[in-house]
């Protein structure tokens, strides 16, 4: 796990330097930069966290013997000792025992189809001088970030992080509207798009090639649901499933460095450290972050810990956990900083604190049970697009006279605490009644049309929000939707909206918090649920398999039956959240009040100042759960200030 930054098209040292520098808690323990000055001038930079051959060998920029080759590697590759065995009877020595060298020599072999034959986690840059190329790939899930930019004369620049890529005075510091849109409607931007103008992500499962002045990109993996349409009964798909599972697990338990495990308490992260102890044969050392009884109370939060500790208890590990009272108004604006993007996802914080634990504990790679919702369909909005199609047989006399008007009456809080399921049931009718996708899209958007309309100041929703369906954040969601049904078309809901969920939710959000926060810490974050074996098997799966009933992530669970106690597999789903609603309302009310005041929103210009200000105030009266929406605001308003104002 590390840093990497470079220029297609010129070679600045002192850029390269900055562009490394910024993202040096990405890799604290070595770096390099190397200049080609070639018929194509290429710059490379490069930041090491050490986790496999500690030594100076696994130095980067690191050359193949003639130096005709040389590469800079972000991530894991967990089949290294597999290809290394194959390339060794090829006749290709090794000076290492890293993976850095096995995809260098795997190019060579193989050249731009190499990331085929790659299991893991990556993004690297391969310059070639044979061909006078650059050859960036980004793995297949999207766990590593790669961000690029196109500049003037046909030259580009790249990073791991947007960061490193503003240090050039050729990149402009503005906002792209879509971004802003789509953090408002989900809290996060699709891929490739970024909120800053000119900025684009690498798409996860595609290579960009630079050569001859041209920059292509080129898909190698994507869903195709082979095999889907058979059904070989649950008893198969278990084993099939176990087996995978405990294969990637035992492979991302590869490290030369403390190997631990994030434990929230629930089924995923669950599983993940029972596999992971079944590996080793011993205990394993797990985490987990807490909160304050009164801000628990506040957020209606389950009692994550007293499950995490059961889990610990059977699994006879060793239980760190961390009760936590952050000075969010401190700690805010720092992790807008490491996120680069404008994420209003509160659960960045916990990864961080977590991974921050797990630091000073000695530990510097970290598994979790992250992409097990996606890709199996556990997540609330997936079960309620299911049991709309109940709410939709009731006469829409009824719902729209009576139980809507009835349940939108009702507080949302008091005083003294949150009542979650009146959060639940809002959210849930503010949907139900749209067609299946709509009502998808709907179920964890945070505006509808009218009311994003309301939002947006006149100019801007003049210039940027003509028509809903064209809105960037959600026409990427149909687009997908089009894509997927165009290579299977009699593709079942559930299995539609688990595909839409990985390639956009999963991408954009989880992995990308996931890595930003986990390297804030300098922490390895791996999360083998999202192995793409694993991905492309519950793809093919009939969708009873993953909502089966009432009861989701079915098949899931009847693995992990195997491995833990009941009352863990099947206990309440329970959100990898933080205190939001207890912040919002205590904690970050100044600043609230600054940043989202009438004469701010005013200069800004992006929003409609009374809006803002309605929303402030339902929330405050309890009539509405408008926290995330606060949430996203402010998270707006200070990554202006600090990105595109720097007055941060």
């Amino acid at each position: 796990m590390c840093g990497i930054a470079g220029t297609i098209g010129f070679a600045d040292r002192a850029l390269l330097e900055k562009m490394t520098d910024v993202i040096y808690h990405r890799g604290p323990d070595d770096g390099g930069i190397e200049l080609f000055e070639q018929k194509t001038p290429v710059g490379f930079g490069f930041r090491r966290l050490a986790i496999i051959d500690l030594s100076p060998l696994g130095h980067q920029p690191m050359f193949n013997a003639d130096g005709s080759l040389c590469i800079i590697f972000n991530g894991e590759i967990y089949n290294y000792k597999e290809i290394k065995a194959e390339l060794l009877k090829k006749g290709y020595a090794f000076k290492s025992a890293t993976d850095t060298e096995v995809i260098l020599h795997a190019y060579a072999e193989w050249g731009f189809e190499c990331p085929r034959r790659l299991r893991g986690m990556w993004a690297f840059a391969i310059y070639d001088a044979r061909r006078d190329a650059v050859f960036i790939s980004r793995d297949r899930l999207g766990e590593k970030p790669l961000y690029f930019a196109r500049l003037s004369n046909n030259r580009l620049i790249f990073a791991s992080e947007v960061k490193s890529i503003l240090q050039s005075p050729e990149v402009p510091r503005q906002i792209e509207p879509d971004g802003i849109l789509s953090t408002l409607f989900f809290l996060w931007t699709p891929e490739p798009k970024t909120a800053f103008k000119g900025i684009e992500k690498l798409p996860a499962g595609c290579n960009l090639i630079v050569q001859n002045g041209e920059a292509t990109i080129e898909r190698y993996w994507d869903i195709t649901f082979e095999g889907y349409g058979e059904d070989k009964g649950e008893r198969a798909y278990v084993e099939e499933l176990d087996a995978l599972l405990r294969k990637t697990v035992k492979e991302q338990m590869v490290a030369d460095v403390k190997v631990g495990a994030f434990l929230s308490g629930g089924l995923d992260s669950s599983l993940v450290a029972a596999l992971m102890t079944k590996e080793k044969g011993e205990p394993i050392t797990t985490y987990t972050i807490a909160f304050t009884e009164e801000d628990k109370k506040f957020e209606a939060m389950p009692d994550d810990q007293k499950y995490a500790k059961l889990v610990a208890k059977h699994l006879g590990a060793d239980y760190r956990e961390i009760v936590i009272k952050p000075d969010i108004v401190e700690l805010l604006p720092k992790m807008i900083h490491h996120l680069d993007e404008p994420i209003a996802d509160p659960a960045s914080i916990n990864t961080y604190l977590i991974c921050k634990l797990a630091k000073e504990s000695g530990t510097t790679v970290m598994l979790s049970g992250m992409g097990a919702d996606e890709i199996f369909a556990g997540y609330r909005k997936h079960l309620s697009v299911k049991v709309a199609s109940l709410y939709k047989r009731i006469p829409s006399f009824a719902r729209s006279g009576v139980i809507e008007p009835l349940v939108q009456a009702l507080p949302v809080a008091s005083e003294s605490g949150g009542y979650r399921a009146t959060r639940w049931a809002k959210k849930f009718l503010k949907a139900a009644s749209l067609p299946d996708f709509d009502a998808f899209i709907g179920n964890y958007s945070y505006y509808n049309a009218s009311e994003m309309a309301e939002l947006l100041s006149p100019d801007f929703r003049e210039a940027c929000y003509k028509s809903h369906d064209e809105c960037y954040p959600i026409r990427r969601h149909y687009e997908l939707r089009e894509e997927f049904l165009k290579r299977k078309p009699n593709l079942d809901l559930v299995t539609l909206m688990c595909a839409v969920d990985t390639k956009c939710f999963l991408a954009s959000l989880n992995l990308a918090y996931s890595d930003k926060s986990s390297m804030a810490a300098s922490v390895e974050e791996r999360v083998p649920l999202v192995d793409f074996k694993v991905v492309e098997f519950a793809h093919r799966l009939p969708e009873r398999y993953k909502l089966s009933g009432l009861t989701q992530k079915h098949l899931l669970k009847k693995v992990a039956e195997r491995y833990l106690p009941k009352e863990i597999v099947y206990r309440p789903k329970a959100p990898f959240g933080a205190p939001l609603r207890a912040w919002v309302k205590k904690d970050l009310d100044a600043l609230i009040q600054d940043c989202l005041s009438e004469e701010q929103i005013n200069r800004r210009g992006i929003f409609n100042a009374k809006a803002v200000r309605d929303i402030i105030a339902r929330d405050k009266a309890g009539k509405e759960d408008n926290a995330h929406r606060i949430w996203a605001l402010l998270t707006l308003e200070l990554w202006t200030r600090h990105f595109i104002d720097q007055s941060l």
